[in-house]
């Protein structure tokens, strides 16, 4: 119990925890609790004074080295968040790549097998956003680590921005070092333009790849036809303005000789867009994780017509930051019921928009697939704004208007065609829902049930 209590601390309180008795400083040399280091701006720093910059944080060499030192060798993952500071970014990776070539038999990262990375490519001020790549002494470094890094078998590379002429030659020893060990691979937004990466295609055992479209053509996508992939997630977002044209053929090709292959496309971030369709693809999952997206006719529409015989999960994640409307024409209840009519194998719906108690027990009733219905309690309007249709008998009319009217009767009828107690969610678990569906880890096979 008190290692799990440690492995929940920051670097600096462990520290002070270990200096409470000998039990807990030998607990805190146990490599059970150094399993995974976070390096983020704050990490092994300490504030410096200077006359033309103030204070700022700069990185400690003695304490990065003299922590590998340590428990360098038990570290299993290691994550990079994006550091504003490049300089301190810089010397970390620089530490690190020493640290690895010094060669000492008595000290090694071997047990090293999951490395993320994500460049802070976005800078802020008072008056305007500004993006910039990774290039120039920072990219050579974190060649170099690639190049080091023997066995991974998770990697992340997000968000770096590279030049055209910078990309070739950066990622092109993890096929020597890692190429029957790869399990999972996260390339996004590597370059500012069009870049296919081929390299997800060379890897022998990799089933989960997470991509932007932007990296994606017709040649990986017939080079995944012979490997293990059996899901490929396409992931676009403020960074991506362009995307390759995937035939429909390539597509049709895939899904008919590999069955497994899942395909998922996702939003994130703050991209204006809507997703880029891959039309004859074997999409499982459609998930908005933006802020501003809602569901609209025209999207509906195209899912209804290109993946009706494939969706699994449909959902906007994350708490909407925008005005809704209370009226039935305003409402997104007639899109979402004709999608759970059209797509027969649904299983999972996410719903963050106001709808009316009336089109929750008509989800239920006609979503023979469905298992999970997640909703925001405070989206929930106690209505039955339906006109009764051709397809209603009396029954089925008069008994979903007569528990709209209540929300615990709509409750209940929900529970009962789902065959569990549902209960919707606070916006608290209904935030949490992000951790579920957008982490996407190995053990789970790509984050989804496909079952």
């Amino acid at each position: 119990m008190l290692k799990k209590v440690f492995s929940f601390l920051r670097l600096k309180d462990r520290y002070h925890a270990s200096l409470v008795c000998r039990h807990w400083n030998d607990v805190f040399y146990s490599p059970s609790i150094w399993r995974k280091l976070v390096m983020n701006s704050t990490t092994f720093t300490h504030k410096r004074m200077t006359p033309f910059k103030g204070y700022w944080l700069e990185l400690n060499n003695h304490k990065v080295l003299k922590w590998l030192q340590s428990v360098g060798s038990f570290l299993v993952t290691l994550q990079i968040e994006p550091i504003s500071d490049f300089y301190n970014l810089f010397a970390f990776i620089k530490i690190l790549n020493e640290f690895i070539e010094s060669n000492r038999e008595d000290i090694s990262m071997d047990s090293l097998v999951n490395f993320y990375f994500t460049f802070a490519c976005e800078s802020r001020d008072k008056t305007e956003v500004s993006i910039y790549g990774t290039g120039g002494r920072l990219l050579q470094e974190l060649a170099r680590l690639l190049k080091n890094l023997k066995g991974l078998e998770e990697l992340k590379m997000n968000h770096l921005l590279l030049d055209l002429k910078d990309a070739p030659g950066v990622l092109d020893y993890l096929v020597t070092n890692c190429g029957t060990t790869l399990r999972q691979v996260e390339l996004r937004n590597f370059t500012k333009e069009l870049y296919p990466l081929f390299i997800v295609g060379m890897f022998r055992n990799l089933h989960t790849v997470i991509i932007s479209p932007q990296h994606l053509s017709n040649d990986i996508v017939r080079g995944l036809i012979s490997s293990k992939v059996t899901n490929l997630h396409i992931v676009q977002d403020q960074y991506s303005e362009e995307a390759y044209f995937i035939d429909v053929d390539v597509w049709k090709a895939a899904a008919e000789r590999m069955p497994v292959l899942n395909v998922h496309l996702s939003a994130r971030g703050a991209t204006p867009m809507d997703i880029m369709w891959q039309e004859g693809a074997p999409v499982r999952s459609v998930l908005y994780t933006t802020k501003f997206s809602q569901v609209h006719s025209l999207a509906i529409d195209t899912i209804t017509v290109l993946y009706n015989t494939s969706l699994q999960v449909y959902g906007h994640l994350d708490l909407p930051r925008y005005h809704d409307s209370r009226s039935f024409t305003g409402r997104c209840d007639e899109n979402l019921v004709n999608l759970i009519r059209t797509c027969s194998k649904i299983h999972t719906i996410i719903i963050r928009q106001k709808i009316s108690t009336s089109t929750l027990i008509i989800l239920a009733r006609e979503g023979h697939a469905l298992k999970h219905l997640f909703v925001r309690r405070n989206g929930i309007i106690k209505r039955c704004d339906w006109q009764r249709t051709l397809t209603w008998d009396d029954d089925y009319y008069w008994t979903m208007r007569r528990a709209a009217h209540s929300y615990q009767e709509t409750f209940d009828e929900v529970s009962r065609c789902l065959g569990y107690a549902w209960q919707p969610l606070t916006d608290k678990q209904f935030k949490e829902l992000r951790s579920q569906y957008c982490n996407i880890n190995c053990s789970t096979q790509g984050g989804f049930d496909t079952s």
